[in-house]
């Protein structure tokens, strides 16, 4: 399980619930002080603005616009004074608008925990990497993260990955800096560290063939295969295409520097891991031993994820099909298989070595491990052609774990499946198991299984009693 990325995902997804959900000030809290002052200046325009906020409210202005500007607000000033105004009061009470509206400026969660290359600070090199404006930035950002980061995790296993999404994300906002470093405008986001997932990706599965989505107009669309590194390097390509054309003091609200910092980071520590036998000398240890400990040594398996990790897939396909056939119950060979036919778009062909893989996991209790392989094996088979035993065991696993829909979709199932050797005790389990889940499906197995042949008298009135519960909670008479 990817507990890194997960978790890097919840991080973000609450900073985003603190700073834009429920923040302690607000973007329309700065607006309306901004709007107070401005308001105020307005009405009494000889009066002299404090530097930063008017460097905020002219940053607009052109620099040969401004001088002008001034000689007129002052001619206004000497008028103001003529008339006997009280310039000070007003101007105090200017002051006062104008402090108010900065300070609302500088408490907003973004500017306090972003990071200002003009003002920046030693945490919000850090902190920028969980923040983020919107929905879409942040869903957007998470989305990629999904999608590469279990897999380099798993690669470099968890301090590693830990350390590569920092360290890049650290070498994503001193990119930033560098190519800005007189901007006030904030840093804020995770695609900086991303990017050196998507990096380390591209490095370390290089020829992996990756389905992509399309959509030009409204009708044009659909997916295709290519492998990793032609889509990422194209990326790569954009960001700096991008980056060049926004010059280095710019700042058009996408930061392709630090993405292009990022990337460049990723890549450089995958290689270097590799090329270094980090992973040997710290990584696979580990997961030897790990494995050691719920398995038999196993050398078609280590030489099938040789073959893998070497780039010759035929070969790794081939020994871990054979393997699969051969050692029907080992787990290890069917999840190996199973990964790689993902990756090869040959998933149908792997589908029964999963559910021997999820049938053993189910029988020796490993609820989660049943849950993340069933929902893992649904996200490409919908309805998998499992047993009714099966299917009853994955959705007390998986309601359990609270996955009550796909819990439901498998009792669904397995009602289904009768002449797959459904028999009366497994509609009884199937029952229970829906009362809580859906009362339609609950009622729907309890009368099938008062309608198969070798039901015993005490399960007979034990459903016959949740018929009845079950008619009550709908406020009807229970049918005889």
């Amino acid at each position: 399980m990817p507990w890194i990325t997960f978790g890097l995902m919840a991080a973000c997804a609450a900073a985003f619930a603190v700073t834009e959900l429920v923040p302690p000030v607000s973007e329309a809290d700065v607006a309306r002080a901004f709007g107070e002052a401005i308001r105020f200046y307005q009405q009494h325009p000889y009066l002299e603005l404090p530097e930063e906020f008017a460097t905020i409210v002219f940053e607009d202005v052109r620099e040969r616009d401004r001088e002008p500007l001034r000689e007129v607000l002052k001619e206004l000033g000497r008028q103001a004074r003529e008339r006997g105004t009280d310039i000070a009061a007003e101007q105090r009470r200017l002051e006062e608008l104008c402090g108010k509206a900065l300070e609302l400026r500088r408490n907003h969660p973004l500017r306090r925990y972003g990071l200002r290359p003009a003002r920046r600070s030693a945490t919000a090199f850090v902190t920028h990497m969980f923040l983020h404006v919107g929905w879409l930035h942040l869903l957007g950002n998470m989305l990629i993260l999904y999608f590469v980061g279990p897999f380099v995790e798993d690669r470099l296993g968890r301090p590693l990955f830990t350390a590569l999404y920092l360290g890049a994300g650290l070498v994503a906002a001193a990119a930033h800096v560098a190519t800005h470093p007189g901007s006030d405008v904030p840093l804020v986001g995770a695609s900086g560290a991303i990017a050196g997932v998507m990096g380390a990706f591209m490095v370390r599965f290089t020829r992996m063939r990756v389905r992509f989505f399309y959509l030009f107009g409204l009708w044009a669309r659909g997916t295709f295969w290519a492998p990793a590194w032609t889509m990422l390097g194209l990326w790569l390509g954009q960001q700096l295409f991008m980056a060049s054309l926004t010059g280095a003091g710019s700042t058009d609200g996408v930061a392709y520097w630090a993405h292009v910092g990022g990337f460049a980071a990723g890549a450089a520590a995958a290689f270097a891991i590799k090329r270094f036998g980090i992973e040997e000398r710290y990584v696979e240890p580990g997961i030897r031993r790990r494995i050691e400990r719920t398995v038999h040594a196993n050398p078609e398996l280590e030489l099938a994820l040789a073959a893998e990790e070497a780039g010759r897939l035929d070969e790794a396909w081939d020994r871990l099909r054979r393997l699969a056939i051969r050692r029907p119950d080992d787990r290890d060979a069917a999840l190996a298989l199973w990964r790689l036919a993902c990756a090869r778009d040959r998933v149908p062909e792997a589908v029964p070595a999963m559910l021997r893989a999820i049938d053993r996991a189910s029988r020796e209790g490993e609820t989660d491990v049943v849950r993340e392989q069933w929902m893992e094996l649904v996200r490409y088979i919908p309805e998998p052609p499992a047993d009714p035993g099966l299917l009853l065991r994955v959705a007390r696993a998986l309601a359990e774990g609270g996955e009550g829909a796909a819990a439901r979709a498998a009792i669904e199932s397995a009602l289904q499946a009768a002449e797959k050797g459904l028999t009366a005790p497994m509609a009884v389990k199937a029952a229970r198991l829906s009362a809580t889940l859906d009362p339609a499906l609950a009622e729907r197995a309890a009368r099938l299984a008062l309608r198969l042949p070798g039901l015993q008298p005490g399960d007979v009135d034990e459903v016959r009693r949740l018929l009845e519960r079950l008619a009550r909670e709908r406020g009807v008479a229970p049918a005889r």
